[in-house]
C-alpha cells in the first residue's frame, strides 16, 4: 500500500472549521519509489510518419463510374477531362 485518501467527516471538518467538503492524503514515498517498475522502451520516430487523412478530397482527378445513369451525370461526365 502506498498511502491512503479520503473526505474528512463534515462534523470532524466543522469543527477545524474547514470547508464540509474537505479531504486528506497520506502518501508513502519509499514505498512509491521503491516500487518495480517495467524499463522504459523507446523507438526512434519514423522519417515517414503515418497519416490519418484521406487524401482521395485532394485530388484533381476523381475515378468515374463505367456509364452515366442519370442525366446529371450524363452532363458531368462529358466535361470531365484527363490532361
Amino acid at each position: 500500500m502506498i498511502g491512503v485518501m479520503g473526505q474528512i467527516h463534515p462534523v470532524l471538518a466543522k469543527s477545524y472549521d474547514l470547508d464540509e467538503a474537505s479531504f486528506f492524503a497520506e502518501l508513502d514515498f519509499d514505498a512509491i519509489l521503491a516500487a518495480q517498475r517495467p524499463a522504459l522502451v523507446q523507438r526512434p520516430i519514423p522519417k515517414y510518419p503515418s497519416t490519418s487523412r484521406d487524401p482521395s478530397p485532394l485530388s484533381r482527378f476523381r475515378a468515374r463510374p463505367s456509364r452515366p445513369s442519370s442525366a446529371y451525370e450524363v452532363e458531368w461526365w462529358g466535361q470531365l477531362s484527363v490532361g
